[in-house]
């Protein structure tokens, strides 16, 4: 494939350090109650992400070394499996 996996992956990694991550028991709505988190944009799921192409392997790896939750998908099916049972 043309897409090289690990510079995708990098910057997947990259842009979601830039989000703050929250736990998905506590919800937050901008606003709602005035604390210093509020306006700022944030994750509570975990991120499945397909890669498919060059350095897949690769790609993977950056992935799971993150420490981040992000989950690598092999294909559409794939993802949608690894999404529900993260949520699980």
């Amino acid at each position: 494939g043309i897409m090289k996996c690990d510079v995708i992956a990098s910057g997947i990694v990259n842009a979601a350090k830039q989000v703050r991550w929250r736990s998905p028991h506590r919800s937050h709505r901008a606003g709602s109650n005035g604390d210093e988190n509020e306006g700022e944009v944030g994750i509570n799921v975990p991120l499945v992400v397909r890669l498919e192409g060059t350095n897949v392997e690769a790609g993977k790896e950056i992935l799971k070394g993150s420490q981040m939750k992000i989950i690598a998908a092999d294909d559409l099916d794939d993802a949608a499996v690894k999404a529900v049972a993260a949520l699980a």
